[in-house]
């Protein structure tokens, strides 16, 4: 299957596949907000994609700015996705793919550097510890019911109390630049909210530089049920 990721400079017909994002609503939000906030196209010569899934983010980085990605996912569909975009686009010189859980992925890449680190991170505080256990060491591969999709894609980064968020904050005290940013977009649908993000931000030392919020619709997710005025927001951070 294929689906078309839009950005104010030019569109990407991608492929996807079941059980990886096919609605890169969230995504075209980030970009679209990337670019009115850096209207001189400021350089991002390294970018780290955490959850890069089919590869949006890190694509628009890698064609648009030049820049070098490395993109990380635990989801090996996706990540076969990806490779065929890029390639598909010519980027696979510009793109490292890696399928890993992102804490093992820490733990080999300490002494990376990053000018920015970009994630739509998955956040559901309605799943249970007891079912991110269940799900936490399942392979993408033998997953065959959304549900089971849905606790591992929302919930295989908490571990020890940890959510992808703190692991990314945590990550970025060694790793990003001086001047680089940590850049998070994220809707409301999981229980997350900007206090939420902002609380493991100052537990990192880290500050916000720019909020901005906009409401966008279920169909631009991908999801199969309604929600209303589903907020979404766009958050950047600098080391304090």
């Amino acid at each position: 299957m294929h689906s078309i990721f839009h950005t104010p400079k030019k569109s990407y017909v991608l492929n996807a596949a079941p059980f990886t994002c096919n609605k890169f609503g969230i995504a075209e939000f980030i970009v679209r907000n990337y670019c009115i906030n850096n209207p001189a196209g400021n350089a991002a010569s390294s970018v780290l994609d955490v959850g890069c899934g089919v590869g949006p983010l890190g694509i628009f980085f890698a064609d648009q700015y030049n820049s070098h990605v490395i993109g990380i996912d635990i989801n090996g569909i996706a990540i076969e996705c990806c490779k065929q975009n890029l390639k598909k686009l010519n980027l696979s010189n510009k793109f490292e793919l890696y399928q890993d859980n992102f804490l093992n992925y820490i733990d080999l890449h300490q002494q990376e550097s990053f000018d920015i680190i970009v994630s739509n991170p998955p956040v559901d505080l309605h799943v249970s510890s007891s079912l991110v256990q269940q799900y936490a060491e399942y392979d993408f591969s033998i997953i065959r019911d959304p549900q089971s999709y849905a606790y591992i894609t929302n919930s295989w980064h908490s571990i020890n109390g940890l959510d992808l968020i703190d692991c990314i904050f945590h990550y970025a005290q060694s790793t990003l630049k001086p001047d680089g940013r940590i850049i998070l977009g994220f809707c409301t649908i999981g229980g997350a909210s900007p206090d939420f993000i902002e609380a493991k931000a100052h537990n990192n030392h880290l500050t916000i530089s720019e909020i901005h919020s906009e409401i966008i619709t279920s169909e631009c997710l991908g999801l199969s049920f309604d929600y209303n005025n589903i907020m979404t927001y766009y958050m950047v951070f600098k080391r304090g």
